[in-house]
């Protein structure tokens, strides 16, 4: 099935703006203010969860692969976070350390994108 863009974020907003109106409308019960805030702190909570342990995995699987290059450095060539191909030689020493904290910052980012979209969908799907 074709997933069409303009429905989806159409219905996107219209989500959005349905909770936007109902945060408008509670403030006349105190009761509902309360659900809300709880349900909105509880969400915070469970994204920032999802996001720290997104953000661990990136973090565990960047020390393996540095332990495992500092075992194997008899070899003369260390493995790179992410397998790709570059038009220079990156095997040296200013270059590899350049293009392993790209691959780190790289790693981290879509770690954390990930994340959000994840919590994202948690949150608009069980709160």
């Amino acid at each position: 099935m074709i997933c069409d863009s303009d429905n989806f974020f159409r219905l996107f907003n219209d989500i959005l703006t349905s909770m936007s109106r109902d945060w408008r409308n509670c403030h006349t019960v105190a009761f509902d203010v309360r659900i809300m805030t709880n349900k909105a702190t509880l969400s915070h909570h469970c994204s920032m969860l999802i996001i720290g342990v997104y953000s661990i995995a990136v973090v565990i699987y960047v020390s393996v692969i540095m332990e495992f290059n500092s075992i194997n450095s008899d070899s003369g060539r260390g493995e790179l976070f992410l397998k790709m191909e570059f038009p220079f030689v990156y095997e040296f020493s200013p270059v590899y350390e350049i293009v392993m904290f790209i691959q780190c910052i790289q790693l981290l980012s879509n770690a954390w994108v990930i994340g959000m979209l994840d919590a994202l969908i948690i949150t608009l799907v069980s709160f």
